[in-house]
């Protein structure tokens, strides 16, 4: 945690800001159209938001970096692909 003019900042208190949070709305939204809505969706979103100021490619990023992920639930199957 960091602090910033001598206030307590949590992870991702600095980039919730109402712009922030309606963009990360609309990339749920976009991603969660094309694609299945699982975990992979939400931690390409907040990567995303985080780095970028428009959804422009979005949908192009998702393909190229998260699309071949596969989560499993049980902790027998764990792992990435």
């Amino acid at each position: 945690m960091e602090t910033k003019e001598g206030i307590y900042m949590g992870r991702n208190d600095q980039e919730l800001t109402e712009r922030k949070l309606a963009q990360r709305a609309d990339a749920l939204k976009i991603l969660m159209s094309q694609f299945n809505c699982d975990r992979t969706v939400y931690e390409c979103a907040d990567e995303w938001c985080s780095k970028q100021v428009t959804n422009n490619g979005l949908i192009s990023y998702y393909k190229a970096y998260y699309a071949g992920k596969t989560y499993y639930m049980d902790k027998e199957h764990k792992k990435e692909k």
